[in-house]
């Protein structure tokens, strides 16, 4: 897991210690993360207005559109997604692929919004 810019010490380090001490240090798969502090120190962010806020900027960061090399990457290009089967046929891959949502795990998990994060991106006819 790299680290940039995040100082020593900071709630920031100390929850990516967290996360990588839990995972292991050999995972099987990388995770993106949001972790979200309180702006002052003690203050709890397990409140219904702390939880919206959450809310609202997982939905902001997962609608993220990169274009880089010519392609156009976004969180359903470069998550995990567990139950995926392994396909040969590209098309019928990527298909398939779009029937998955990512997988997210967050607090919100535990209320009726943290559905709002498993949207998944198929349309079908």
């Amino acid at each position: 897991m790299d680290v940039c810019c995040v100082a020593a010490g900071s709630r920031v380090s100390q929850e990516l210690r967290y996360t990588r001490e839990k995972q292991g240090e050999e995972s099987v798969f990388t995770s993106q993360m949001l972790i979200q502090t309180p702006k002052e120190e003690g203050t709890n962010i397990l409140t219904q207005e702390a939880l919206l806020v959450h809310m609202e900027a997982a939905l902001s960061a997962s609608k993220v559109q990169v274009s880089l090399f010519g392609k156009s990457w976004d969180l359903n290009k470069i998550c995990y997604k567990s139950g995926v089967p392994i396909i040969e046929n590209v098309m019928i891959e990527r298909m398939i692929d779009k029937l998955f949502p990512c997988m997210i795990i967050t607090p919100l998990d535990c209320f009726w919004e943290g559905a709002k994060l498993q949207g998944g991106s198929a349309y079908l006819p």
